[in-house]
Formats: structure tokens, sequence, C-alpha cells
């Protein structure tokens, strides 16, 4: 759904492509944050409590 936006034909097309791009890189941003800290935890052998 993403491409149908990447090469669009008027601005408003584009300005959701931007829109999309901006989304999905901060999504990125804040998952690789979430998995680097539960990567750490794992090495440090420290259970997170549940809830």
């Amino acid at each position: 759904m993403d491409d149908a936006f990447r090469a669009g034909a008027s601005a408003a097309e584009r300005g959701v492509w931007a829109e999309i791009h901006w989304w999905s890189q901060a999504e990125g941003d804040i998952l690789e944050q979430e998995l680097f800290a539960n990567r750490k935890r794992l090495a440090d052998g420290v259970e997170v409590p549940a809830g």
C-alpha cells in the first residue's frame, strides 16, 4: 500500500508518502530501542515483571 504513494501524481499523494515515510522511520526507531533494551535485559538476566 505504501508504494502506491511513493511516486504520487499529486501534491496530496506525495504528502501522504512523506507522512508514511516519517511514521515508518519513527516506528523503526522505537522498535530498535525496545529490541536493544530487551537484548540488554536478556544479557543481564533481568526479568521484567508482568503487567
